[in-house]
C-alpha cells in the first residue's frame, strides 16, 4: 500500500484468507517498529499475543511485537473494545471463528493517531481500512 509501512498478519495453518491482512502505520510518520510472528514471541521485543479462543487454527502462538523502548502500550481483547482505551478492530470476515469482536487497544489516543496506525483487509484487491476508534 502506497505511503504505508505494513506488517502482514498471517497464520499459515488457518485456511480462512489471512494472507491478505495487514497492520500498517503511515510512511510519513515515525516507524513504530512493528513485527509479526506466527511462531511465538520475538526475542528482544515486547509482544502482544493475538488470539481468538474460538479459533483452533493455531492462533495460540501469534504475536504483534514492538521494540522494547516503544511508548505504545497495547492490549488485546477477543471480546470487544477495552473500556478507557483507544481500540482498532481486528477482523477477517471470511473466518467463521468470531473474529468480528476482536480489538487491539492502546493507552495513548493522541500517539496512536499521530502514527496513523490502521488495520487493513484486502478483498478482491480493494483495501478496507479500520482506524483506531476513540477511547471508550
Amino acid at each position: 500500500m502506497k505511503n504505508y509501512r505494513c506488517v502482514q498478519i498471517s497464520e499459515p495453518a488457518d485456511k480462512h484468507t489471512w494472507h491478505d491482512n495487514f497492520f500498517c502505520s503511515s510512511g510519513d510518520k515515525k516507524d513504530p517498529g512493528m513485527k509479526w510472528s506466527s511462531a511465538g514471541q520475538i526475542n528482544g521485543m515486547k509482544c502482544i499475543q493475538i488470539k481468538e479462543p474460538a479459533d483452533r487454527d493455531t492462533w495460540h502462538d501469534n504475536f504483534l511485537c514492538l521494540p522494547n523502548d516503544s511508548p505504545l502500550k497495547l492490549r488485546w481483547s477477543s471480546a470487544g473494545p477495552i473500556s478507557g482505551k483507544a481500540c482498532i478492530k481486528w477482523s477477517e470476515p471470511a473466518d467463521p471463528h468470531t473474529w468480528n469482536d476482536n480489538y487491539l487497544c492502546g493507552k495513548f489516543q493522541h500517539y496512536l493517531e499521530d502514527l496513523n496506525i490502521i488495520s487493513c483487509i484486502s478483498t478482491e484487491n480493494k483495501y478496507k481500512f479500520s482506524p483506531f476508534i476513540q477511547d471508550h
